[in-house]
């Protein structure tokens, strides 16, 4: 129930954190000038604009789009943790990335790592939203 809970809430602020990282992280997910949030856009605008494409194809291009710009969030929450190993939001939010692409190994590790990081720093449960979300 309450893995239930944080994730039921931390998908409502799965745009903002896209948001967030692209505009914070630019410089890590620069490609030829062009930021890879409006390259992945541009893509999917043009999939979709593709007269020969059926609904079945479109449904896995937009498909592998979603996972190829989750896992680039991935990759940047590895490297923001990497700096930053104490910040819970980071773990929060890549638990909930692992929940969306479904992979319970990833999500049971990182949920462990969560923990962990509660263990060594109770200090982090004075925060009213974190003690909410994690003891929901």
């Amino acid at each position: 129930m309450q893995v239930v809970c944080i994730f039921q809430r931390l998908f409502c602020h799965l745009s903002s954190l896209e948001r967030w990282l692209t505009s914070t992280c630019s410089s890590l997910v620069k490609r030829n000038g062009i930021s890879a949030h409006d390259c992945f856009d541009r893509i999917y605008l043009l999939g979709l604009e593709d007269e020969s494409s059926k609904s079945v194809s479109n449904f896995f291009t937009r498909r592998g789009l979603f996972e190829s710009k989750m896992l680039m969030i991935l990759n940047d929450l590895n490297r923001a943790i990497e700096s930053h190993p104490n910040v819970i939001w980071l773990r929060f939010n890549k638990a909930a990335i692992y929940s969306i692409l479904a992979k319970s190994d990833l999500l049971n590790e990182e949920i462990a790592n969560i923990n962990k990081l509660f263990d060594s720093n109770p200090a982090l449960l004075d925060d009213q939203l974190i003690h909410c979300i994690y003891m929901c």
